[in-house]
C-alpha cells in the first residue's frame, strides 16, 4: 500500500466524550496497539476534537467512534449525517447500557441497536466474554476469515427490515458477526448469572455487527467511492488485549 498509493489515508478518532485513548496502554481497556497496527498499515491516525472543528475534516477517509461513554450532542450527529451524505465511512464501536445519540442515524441506515447484550454459555469463560468466530462474508470480514474474537458482554447489532418493502435508495445493511445457536439476546444485564427467559429474550444466533453501505459512482468520468456505516457490538475486541 505504502508503494501503490500517493498519500497516507487519514483516519479520524472522536474523543472528548468518554472514548477510548489512542495512547492507552492498559491491557483491556487501551487502543495504543491498534494506533500502531494502522499506521503499520501506512494510515493516518489522528484523534479528533469536535470542540475544536465546526464540522468533520474534509480530508477524513474514515471516522471511529471507539465507545463513547457519553451521549453525542445533536450538533455532532448532524455533521456525522451530513459526513455520511458526502461519502464519508464511519465505525461505531459500542459498549453495553446507555445511549449514544446516534439510535435514530443508525435506524435511517438500516441498523437496530437496543439495549440487549449477547450471551453465549457455549462459547464463554466467564460467562461475560463471548468468544465470535462467526464471520459473514463481506469485505470488512474478509481478513477475520478462519480466525476468533474475544467480545465482553456485546450489544445486539442488527439489520432491520425495510419499512414498507425494498427502497431504491435505502442502505443495504448486513449482519458482520453473529453468535452460536446455543446464545440467546439477554433483556436483563442484572441477573447473575444470566439466565434466558421465553418471554423476554430472543434465541440465537444474534448479530453482533452491522455494515450498511451506499454503493458508489462509477463511470468514465466519475467514480464515488462505497459510503458505509459499521456498528460494532463490542469494543474490546479492538483493545490491547488478546483477540
Amino acid at each position: 500500500q505504502k508503494v501503490a498509493v500517493a498519500r497516507r489515508p487519514v483516519v479520524y478518532f472522536l474523543k472528548g466524550h468518554g472514548e477510548r485513548d489512542l495512547a492507552d496502554r492498559d491491557p483491556r481497556t487501551g487502543f495504543s496497539l491498534l494506533k500502531r497496527e494502522l499506521e503499520a498499515d501506512n494510515l493516518d491516525v489522528r484523534t479528533l476534537d469536535v470542540g475544536d472543528h465546526p464540522s468533520l475534516p474534509a480530508d477524513a477517509e474514515a471516522v471511529v467512534i471507539a465507545a463513547t461513554r457519553r451521549r453525542l450532542a445533536a450538533p455532532l450527529v448532524e455533521q456525522l449525517r451530513a459526513y455520511l451524505a458526502r461519502d464519508g465511512r464511519l465505525l461505531v464501536m459500542l459498549e453495553s447500557g446507555g445511549d449514544t445519540g446516534l439510535e435514530a442515524l443508525f435506524e435511517e441506515w438500516g441498523i437496530g441497536v437496543g439495549r440487549r447484550v449477547a450471551v453465549d454459555p457455549a462459547r464463554t469463560l466467564s460467562g461475560y466474554d463471548l468468544f465470535v468466530s462467526d464471520f459473514r462474508p463481506h469485505p470488512v470480514t474478509r481478513a477475520l476469515a478462519g480466525s476468533t474474537c474475544v467480545f465482553y458482554l456485546p450489544r445486539v447489532v442488527e439489520p432491520l427490515p425495510p419499512p414498507g418493502g425494498e427502497q431504491a435508495d435505502r442502505p443495504r445493511a448486513q449482519s458482520l458477526c453473529q453468535s452460536s445457536p446455543e446464545s440467546w439476546a439477554e433483556s436483563d444485564q442484572d441477573q447473575r448469572p444470566m439466565r434466558y427467559d421465553a418471554n423476554r429474550d430472543t434465541p440465537g444466533p444474534v448479530s453482533l455487527a452491522v455494515a450498511a453501505e451506499r454503493s458508489g459512482v462509477r463511470t468514465l468520468d466519475v467514480s464515488v467511492q462505497t459510503t458505509r456505516l459499521v456498528v460494532m457490538g463490542d469494543a474490546d475486541f479492538a483493545g490491547n488485549g488478546p483477540a
